[in-house]
């Protein structure tokens, strides 16, 4: 069992999909003791995402960083990563542009900014079709953990507007549509898959 968690990459093993470093920030559903040495680790894979979500929200809403470059850019600064490969595969997985402008309360498009970020942040580990089986219900979670009070998922949830209007099993089908795509190119990522997988590994 130990051997098996270890052949996980390091976001997968602490419930860290897209690899939140240690901060002060004193998440909710953060796991005591955290072990490692640089990255926050989750109780589960939800929490885990609910923490990138609400830092994704501060982008989008507190510091206007709401285009995937500029999201990308500070996520995954060029100090650390080969930003471009990053912005480039995360564009691929969404088929939009790096300009594409993102809104925290459109659902469909925050969940498949977060699904492409998770290819990359994990390496090879998780291709399309294993994200699609194994996360795409704790993602969905986190979202509506990250979203805020009960009076704005219920609008969320139950608005009349069909921006908003999405529920888990949509965007199942949504991400489905991505997972299938013949139009899909693989290789496209491989480069960012091999950025990452020396220390998604470690």
């Amino acid at each position: 069992m130990e051997k098996e968690r270890k052949q996980k990459p390091r976001g997968i093993r602490n419930n860290n999909p897209l690899n939140i470093v240690q901060t002060k920030d004193n998440w909710q559903g953060l796991r005591e003791p955290q072990y490692d040495k640089r990255f926050c680790e989750f109780i589960d894979m939800a929490h885990g995402y609910r923490a990138a979500f609400i830092i994704l929200k501060n982008y989008i809403k507190k510091h206007g960083w709401n285009t995937i470059e500029q999201i990308i850019s500070h996520w995954a600064p060029k100090n650390e990563n080969d930003t471009a490969i990053y912005i480039f595969s995360v564009c691929n997985f969404m088929d939009v542009k790096k300009d594409h402008v993102m809104d925290f309360g459109n659902m469909p498009d925050m969940l498949m900014l977060v699904s492409a970020m998770t290819v990359v942040e994990n390496g090879s580990y998780y291709n399309p079709q294993k994200l699609y089986y194994d996360l795409w219900r704790p993602m969905y979670e986190g979202y509506k953990m990250a979203f805020g009070s009960r009076k704005n998922l219920a609008a969320l949830e139950y608005s009349p507007d069909l921006h908003h209007e999405i529920h888990d099993v949509e965007f199942k089908e949504l991400l489905a549509e991505r997972v299938t795509d013949k139009d899909y190119k693989h290789l496209e990522i491989e480069d960012a898959f091999k950025i990452r997988e020396a220390y998604s590994q470690a």
